[in-house]
């Protein structure tokens, strides 16, 4: 039983318990925020070379079909409500692809966007859908091996108990479809190293922003 009065208690208990703040895309826990593992995995992308209005509309569009599909899986959709431009990927999710997944559930318990941290790495990460044997993650993009194949290790980490099949299932606008096994053992590794740099950097970052603050007063 607590001993702090009531105030306290709850303020105690707010402080330590971990938090994702999806508009800001932050994870928090006993009040420090953790890198998420796309942070630290950003070196790998190359989407600095994409014009910035045309990264917008492709990161809009990404994070509605998400949505679209989270919300198709809780059976809460209202499909007359999707945009247009996400009919042709809705309509291959849900008539080839998600059949086909729902027979793998084993009767188990499905978690779908479930955010999950590691308190000793202090990293955090939300996979889109985890079976019992199996983790997705669904991409409106191309396969990037050397990207998912890493961020599906981690989240597969995260889940921890066992080790699942790993899939990526990219979508085009036009319907088409990939499914991907996105495995490779050097995968944690190369995790570690890059988590071990962005760190390094962080800190590096931090150092000078002191010196600054010093020679400033």
């Amino acid at each position: 039983m607590c001993k702090l009065s009531e105030i306290r208690c709850s303020a105690w208990k707010e402080f330590y318990k971990f938090s994702f703040d999806k508009k800001k895309h932050e994870y928090w826990l006993e009040g420090e925020r953790l890198l998420s593992i796309t942070e630290v995995l950003a070196p790998l992308n190359s989407y600095h070379k994409i014009p910035q209005d045309v990264l917008n509309h492709k990161t809009e569009l990404g994070t509605e079909f998400h949505h679209i599909i989270h919300l198709y899986i809780k059976d809460n959709l209202m499909e007359d409500s999707i945009d247009e431009r996400l009919l042709a990927p809705f309509l291959a999710f849900k008539e080839r692809v998600w059949p086909l997944i729902y027979s793998k559930r084993e009767g188990g318990r499905a978690l779908v966007e479930q955010p999950m941290y590691d308190k000793k790495l202090k990293v955090a990460g939300t996979a889109d859908l985890i079976l019992p044997h199996d983790i997705y993650e669904w991409k409106l993009r191309p396969y990037m091996p050397f990207v998912d194949v890493i961020q599906l290790a981690m989240y597969d980490k995260l889940a921890g108990v066992r080790k699942r099949r790993r899939w990526v299932i990219s979508f085009g606008l036009d319907g088409s479809y990939r499914q991907h096994r996105a495995e490779n053992r050097q995968a944690v590794p190369m995790f570690m190293m890059m988590l071990k740099h962005r760190r390094e950097a962080d800190i590096y970052r931090q150092s000078l922003e002191d010196w600054k603050k010093l020679l400033k007063e």
